[in-house]
């Protein structure tokens, strides 16, 4: 694939540059569905060379209390969330809102935010296939991207040519099993490997759990009832959410709904995968300071299964 050329405004910055060029190779930002996601550098340190911190962070939401953690730890130069941070224009910055509040103590630091998102969704080996991975709790199955090619139209809209040049790259995943497995097994992968206690369950009327007939299962992390709903032989949804009307329609039709809560099918990459392909990478780049990955110990789900 074509690599990104480094934007002229973040060349002087070494250590942005350099999260920027692994990024490249990671989830280059063209995957990005760019008609509504805000990917890419949305802080830029005003005086990099202030800042003497060689860590990044990574985390799912750039929440107040993973800004907190960045300010007291003293050494994180950059935090790379998931999430946007900013997703609309801004009208003001001012402290009586908490995000911009978030945004103007991180710029008086000199830390730089990077937002990856639906490039890291998309990319080959990347959050949807580790989920895919996830379910199919690790087997050596077939897991096929969201392409006009695997059956599974793309929830938005024509792939771009970098898609083209790298087939295995999409939104959402069909996982074919093997073997068939039950609902049971299906649910215990999931919680085992996401380290959860509890998912949402949605059963088709009269549909036994403990039967093994799941084969064909659509696999999209975080909100992707747009993208799951899209896959003619799915069996089963597995997503961080469904709205209530998407979930009725699938248990309707005869197809099991498994849900996570958005977060906690996504937060578990940057920990379990994320930290150390990106340290790895970042190696090969020479950015002059040695950059050390690490995850946010603050970020966690906004909401709880109790």
């Amino acid at each position: 694939m074509p690599q990104e050329a480094v934007p002229a405004y973040i060349q002087h910055d070494g250590k942005l540059s350099a999260l920027y060029q692994a990024m490249n190779q990671i989830a280059p930002l063209s995957m990005a569905d760019t008609s509504w996601d805000n990917v890419g550098v949305q802080i830029q340190a005003p005086e990099p060379e202030k800042n003497k911190g060689n860590v990044i962070m990574l985390c799912e939401d750039l929440r107040t209390a993973v800004v907190d953690e960045a300010l007291e730890r003293g050494d994180v130069a950059i935090i790379m969330t998931y999430h946007p941070i900013i997703f609309r224009g801004l009208k003001s910055l001012t402290f009586n809102d908490t995000q911009q509040k978030s945004l103007l103590r991180l710029t008086a630091a000199n830390i730089s935010v990077y937002a990856a998102h639906t490039s890291l969704d998309a990319s080959t080996n990347g959050l949807n296939d580790w989920l895919a991975r996830v379910v199919s709790n690790q087997q050596s199955d077939v897991v096929k991207s969201d392409t006009p090619s695997n059956s599974l139209p793309p929830a938005i809209e024509p792939l771009t040519k970098s898609y083209e040049s790298h087939p295995n790259a999409g939104q959402g995943r069909i996982v074919e099993l093997k073997e068939a497995i039950s609902v049971d097994q299906l649910v215990s992968n999931i919680k085992s490997n996401l380290q959860l206690k509890n998912v949402i369950l949605g059963l088709p009327h009269n549909f036994d759990p403990k039967e093994a007939r799941l084969t064909n299962i659509a696999v999209g992390a975080g909100s992707a009832g747009s993208i799951v709903t899209k896959y003619p032989k799915a069996q089963a949804y597995v997503t961080g959410e469904l709205s209530h009307h998407e979930a009725l329609a699938a248990v309707e039709k005869g197809i099991v709904v498994i849900t996570t809560l958005h977060g906690n099918s996504e937060r578990g990459y940057l920990r379990q995968v994320l930290v150390n392909k990106l340290e790895k990478t970042l190696a090969s780049i020479n950015s002059g300071t040695p950059l050390k990955v690490v995850a946010s110990q603050t970020d966690s789900e906004p909401l709880e299964i109790v």
